[in-house]
């Protein structure tokens, strides 16, 4: 076989590259993530040229530190004639933001069917919840599987792998990404996410693991202090003795049993975090507005049945008021008698403004950790949030009933059927402890 060749070049971007096949994935090389809320620990000034060099591109899923839109807007201008994976599913394509950026090339990749690409090269994109993908790499007799930010269940994964068989080397993600909702000491949660990364290595039953896609910080002022329980990936590589630690730069060649490193020199660098500050304060009747057609948003994609999402009051910093939304009776007031300690959490109004009014606004608001938790009993927040993420992701009850009426819908679910039975039959809705 050809060797196989793995470069990371920042966060969930790796290059694979064996004979005439070249591939990158989700480069986020600059910048910011979720409307500020995240940054890189590393910046790598060689990422971009190299990543044009490839002669494929593939983009795992809509979260902007996969599909970052400053980065691969610089990529189509460097390459445009760049090869693009896309993922056609019911509820999303990926063509539709990356031909706006000015790829022009594109080869769609079926739910669950190999597409060949090349003697003895072919690819298999398998989904996952909503969004996501695992991508199968198969490169003659060598099997990559890029598990990136998949999550699910332990058992659906076992199932899956069944079909997949054997993966001589595994990528994927190993730290927290969000709002943590739980109340844990650093230790728990630094415990907790060690033994998620390994019964995911372990269901998978992979040759190799390299570590990677999870090279963020919180730059909110409400969860920087996440950052101190993330994990190096130098250091989760000692919890699995098959792991291969590789820093942004370096790659490993892979050919038979051997393993060839090749370390970037010098180093890079790690960026000192930043706290981001909000510019912009928002007029008090502006939010108040947004939040009632976002209340009415929720109620008319769940077509009325929202009896489930409770009542949230939200503490806003800079205003120092507070706002009360009601699902169910489709309103939004401000309680004069309304305190800080109430409330169910905090944030500021530009961030609130995003959640509101912003496309994908509260995925932008959980994963980038724009708030913090006030009361002790946060289902007011979670079912808020789930239902508004729901809608977001084009999985509100409106939209599935939809789906059921189509082709395309029907295997949307048929395809994701594994997770779909092990989450509902062993009450798997917590994604963190779905493993």
């Amino acid at each position: 076989m050809n060797p196989v060749t793995i470069k990371l070049l920042n966060h969930a971007s790796a290059m694979i590259h064996s004979g005439d096949f070249s591939l990158v994935s989700d480069p986020w090389y600059e910048g910011t993530a979720f409307s500020g809320g995240w940054g890189l620990q590393y910046i790598n000034p060689g990422a971009l040229r190299e990543a044009a060099q490839c002669r494929y591109l593939w983009i795992s899923h809509f979260h902007n530190d996969h599909l970052h839109i400053p980065t691969l807007k610089k990529l189509s201008e460097s390459n445009p004639d760049l090869v693009v994976f896309t993922n056609p599913s019911a509820n999303f394509d990926t063509r539709d933001v990356l031909g706006d950026l000015g790829f022009r090339k594109f080869i769609p990749l079926p739910e669950r069917k190999a597409v060949e690409v090349g003697k003895g090269v072919s690819l298999t994109r398998y989904p996952t919840t909503g969004i996501d993908n695992m991508l199968v790499i198969r490169l003659g007799d060598f099997t990559v599987l890029n598990y990136n930010d998949c999550n699910i269940p332990r058992q659906a994964l076992q199932r899956l792998m069944q079909r997949i068989g054997r993966v001589d080397l595994l990528l994927i993600n190993f730290n927290h990404a969000g709002k943590l909702i739980q109340s844990r000491s650093v230790e728990e949660i630094r415990k907790d996410q060690k033994l998620l990364f390994q019964k995911s290595v372990e269901a998978i039953n992979p040759g190799r693991v390299i570590p990677f896609a999870s090279m963020h910080y919180y730059r909110s002022p409400y969860s920087k202090d996440q950052n101190a329980s993330l994990w190096s990936a130098n250091d989760i590589s000692h919890s699995v003795s098959k792991t291969t630690f590789l820093s942004f730069g370096d790659s490993v060649t892979l050919q038979g049993g051997s393993q060839t490193t090749d370390v970037l020199a010098p180093p890079l660098s790690k960026c000192p975090y930043e706290t981001q500050e909000y510019h912009r304060p928002c007029d008090w009747n502006e939010l108040a507005h947004h939040a009632e057609r976002f209340c009415h948003m929720i109620h008319r994609e769940f077509m009325g049945i929202v009896f489930w999402i409770w009542p949230v009051t939200i503490w806003v910093d800079d205003c120092q008021r507070g706002l009360r939304i009601d699902f169910k009776r489709k309103s939004v007031s401000s309680p004069s008698d309304l305190t800080r300690e109430q409330s169910h959490f905090c944030s500021h109004s530009e961030a609130l403004m995003n959640l509101f009014g912003k496309p994908f606004g509260p995925i932008d608001f959980q994963v980038g950790a724009h708030y913090q938790i006030i009361a002790r009993k946060n289902k007011s927040i979670t079912r808020m949030l789930f239902a508004s993420g729901l809608i977001g992701n084009s999985l509100s009850l409106r939209k599935i009933l939809k789906m059921l009426f189509t082709i395309r819908g029907w295997k949307f679910f048929f395809n994701r059927r594994e997770e779909i039975f092990s989450v509902i039959f062993n009450a798997r809705f917590d994604i963190e402890s779905r493993l």
